[in-house]
């Protein structure tokens, strides 16, 4: 298995106005995939903050984040946000969140992701948080799958992950910032091209960026031990 460094991806849930040095800290590092959340999705009306950080101060892909409520969602309420990302933020890609994994739902999913694909959105990236059914490999660019604590990071056994053409993600909060980069060497070890490790924590980790985050996306690439 590879240990290159997984790619940067950054679940960004704060708000620009809030913390512009982050937003700042973003524009300047290589970042490949930037999560916006204006308001647990796109909000009720445009935000100016988020006009401003999507319209050339990030220089990668940036998605929208979407509920999809387990597949209880209807597809046209999920891709009519898609397109308000588009219209309000020249956001051409998704982050689908709360998905589920199982086959059962896989229909689901295939409908909603051909039906993106053919509003013109580009990048999709699901979130079950685990490793899903093979046939959610087929239908997305990005599956997310591990999203939990660095301690049950630890322990964790992928086991046979499902290739292509997605490719995988790892989120991982609550780990000590000197822990950040063997576990970015470990996510390399278990395939991730992409992987995010944060000291936040639960209820929301993904609120800011993690302590010395621009040390460690600058640091010499590791190798597991």
């Amino acid at each position: 298995m590879s240990t290159t460094r997984p790619r940067p991806a950054v679940p960004a849930y704060f708000h620009p106005g809030r913390d512009t040095g982050a937003w700042e800290l973003l524009g300047r590092r290589q970042v490949d995939l930037v999560v916006v959340n204006p308001c647990s999705g796109v909000g009720a009306a445009t935000d100016p903050a988020y006009v401003d950080v999507c319209a050339g101060h990030l220089r990668c892909t940036i998605a929208g984040y979407i509920d999809t409520a387990y597949a209880r969602r209807p597809i046209v309420e999920v891709v009519g946000e898609a397109v308000t990302y588009a219209r309000r933020y020249g956001v051409g890609s998704v982050f689908l969140d709360q998905v589920t994994s199982g086959a059962a739902d896989l229909p689901h999913y295939r409908e909603l992701t051909g039906r993106l694909g053919s509003a013109g959105v580009g990048c999709v990236v699901l979130n079950p948080g685990t490793v899903p059914d093979a046939g959610y490999f087929g239908i997305a660019d990005v599956v997310v799958t591990f999203e939990d604590t660095a301690e049950r990071y630890r322990c964790w056994d992928p086991g046979v992950v499902p290739t292509g053409p997605a490719v995988t993600w790892h989120l991982v909060h609550g780990a000590p910032v000197d822990t950040h980069v063997h576990t970015l060497a470990t996510a390399a070890r278990r395939g991730a091209t992409y992987a995010y490790v944060t000291d936040r924590t639960l209820p929301n980790p993904w609120d800011g960026l993690p302590a010395g985050w621009a040390d460690t996306t600058d640091a010499p690439e590791g190798h597991d031990t």
